[in-house]
């Protein structure tokens, strides 16, 4: 499927592979803060690169599963992958520790396919495990939102999120503020400031 060839085929500089790999490792560090046991599995919707997928292999006893819709991307990282189009997801029930996302859920063409993407990644879920999602906060790049990426249809902020996690019924564990690595109170004016910069 051609959706998402010119982001796989777009080469990356050394500098955006750097902040890409330490993004992958701040944020992982953090959700294994939250993990009790650190071991079972990961289900990755959306993998990119597959930064994710090198720091658990390295890092982790923790299994990894990635699903994506294209699958140059899939091809691309070396690990176990299954082409899907979602939601739904293409898995039983309680089957993995943690599912993740990261710059996904703002691909939703509206609030009900984005509730019904939570749903899933919830009901793929074990009883207690986490359901993650990292997404672009539209407060700092309303302009940026839309011009980076065609497919961004469904803009989300800090309290827009909240509220579609409680719609489903999932506990807020932790919520963060990140920019690049930098997870915490200096990331979002960071944020603000980076899309201050051309994004030609």
């Amino acid at each position: 499927m051609p959706f998402y060839d010119n982001h796989s085929n777009r080469p990356i500089t050394h500098f955006g592979e750097r902040i890409a790999k330490a993004e992958a490792e701040s944020r992982w560090k953090k959700i294994l803060e939250h993990l009790p046991e650190k071991q079972g599995s990961v289900l990755e919707i959306g993998p990119g690169r597959g930064y994710v997928a090198s720091w658990l292999q390295e890092n982790s006893r923790l299994r990894y599963v990635a699903v994506d819709v294209n699958k140059n991307i899939l091809e691309s990282i070396s690990s176990i992958g299954v082409l899907a189009w979602v939601p739904p997801l293409p898995f039983q029930g309680s089957t993995f520790n943690v599912s993740y996302a990261s710059h996904v859920l703002e691909h939703m063409a509206n609030f009900r396919e984005a509730l019904l993407f939570l749903e899933e990644m919830q009901r793929v879920v074990v009883h207690g495990g986490l359901v993650c999602c990292v997404t672009p906060d539209f407060r700092a790049s309303p302009f940026h939102f839309w011009n980076v990426d065609y497919s961004h249809s469904f803009p989300l902020t800090p309290r827009r999120l909240v509220q579609i996690y409680q719609d489903v019924g999932l506990e807020i564990v932790a919520l963060y503020a990140a920019s690049g690595p930098i997870i915490g109170k200096l990331a979002f004016p960071l944020g603000v400031l980076a899309r201050l910069l051309p994004s030609w």
